[in-house]
């Protein structure tokens, strides 16, 4: 490993230099404050779920399962439902999962997996999504530990498995997150360089190819669908190879139609995580009720041979969806990048849910 002292000049590099002039800057517009944000904040050492309202900054905090008391012991992990429904789902990583109203707060029921019927010792891979009728959960699971192969389930609110399996074969652990709900309740799911489109009940699928440039793939993908049903996004690995001749891995943002048409990159590495060899995720993209913007929670920079130097609680970042190609820093990206609804720009250390509540 290098010393502290790479550690430290590569922090500084990447919090001083400007970025690519390669690739256009943000736009001149501000990201709408329409609708509010769900999001896992850094605070201390540990997160803090909130949801933020993007008109005023609000910040309602979520509360804490047992699996995840303030000590630091488990996670949580939340979804949300369409406005229409305004549910919200809370899942440990002890495996309970439990719901709540969206306005109040208050328990509306929910189930522990090791409760299920046939399995043994279950666990959720990747985050849980609660359908926008707040009916279903879609994720990838086991449901006996011991099994070697992920599984992708739907569950309804009582824990019953709704539907299972894929007619496709593919890397389901690398697809982990590959996963996300249309508008009308149908579910995508990418079965490598394929997207698939499911409908609950119905076993009649929908596919097409996902034309990703060569040496690119889908495996880690996010999903999201816009809230018109036609756009999709959708984070794809993508090689580079800066000036040292030195390869480093990224998870850049695409977006493109549902059928996969249209294929094209919304971000790509600033210059100076290129030169230094840092690598990053631009991840978990959602879309603005106006299907106009994409917010993302970066993660990394990780840097090589300084495998201890990092932070994964970045800002929040909005891009207009059919803006130019933007370079993505992580601790130096344009303020008209930054989600500030309030006074402070928002961060989150893993993930973020654009609401249209």
């Amino acid at each position: 490993m290098r010393s502290m002292t790479h550690r430290s000049r590569l922090a500084a590099a990447l919090g001083a230099a400007a970025l690519s002039s390669a690739v256009a800057t943000a736009a001149a517009m501000d990201a709408p404050r329409i609708g509010s944000l769900l999001v896992d904040m850094p605070r201390g050492r540990e997160s803090e779920w909130q949801i933020v309202d993007m008109r005023t900054g609000a910040a309602r905090i979520l509360p804490r399962s047992d699996a995840n008391p303030r000590r630091g012991e488990g996670f949580d992990v939340w979804s949300a439902s369409a406005a229409r429904a305004r549910v919200l789902m809370r899942a440990s990583s002890t495996g309970v999962v439990e719901f709540f109203d969206g306005s109040t707060l208050r328990p509306s029921g929910g189930f522990a997996l090791s409760s299920l019927p046939g399995t043994r010792r279950p666990k959720f891979f990747g985050n849980p999504r609660l359908s926008p009728d707040g009916r279903y959960i879609l994720a990838y699971w086991k449901a006996d530990i011991r099994q070697d192969d992920c599984e992708l389930v739907v569950l309804d609110r009582q824990g019953h498995i709704v539907e299972h399996g894929s007619p496709l074969a593919y890397d389901t652990f690398n697809s982990r997150e590959a996963v996300a709900w249309l508008p009308d309740g149908r579910y995508i799911q990418t079965a490598g360089n394929r997207i698939v489109v499911r409908q609950i009940g119905n076993p009649k699928y929908l596919v097409a190819p996902l034309h990703v440039p060569p040496q690119v793939n889908t495996g880690n993908a996010n999903l999201a669908v816009s809230p018109d049903g036609k756009r999709l996004a959708i984070t794809l690995n993508v090689p580079l190879r800066n000036h040292a001749g030195v390869d480093i891995g990224y998870s850049l943002l695409f977006v493109a139609g549902l059928d996969g048409s249209g294929l094209r990159a919304l971000t790509t590495p600033s210059q100076v995580t290129l030169d230094h060899a840092v690598s990053m995720a631009h991840g978990f993209p959602s879309w603005a009720p106006d299907g106009r913007w994409l917010v993302i929670a970066p993660k990394g920079p990780h840097a090589m041979g300084a495998i201890t130097y990092g932070n994964n609680c970045l800002s929040v970042l909005a891009l207009p969806a059919d803006g130019a190609k933007f370079a993505v820093d992580g601790l130096r990206d344009p303020a008209s990048l930054l989600v500030a609804p309030g006074s402070e720009v928002l961060k989150s250390c893993d993930y973020v849910q654009w609401l249209d509540w």
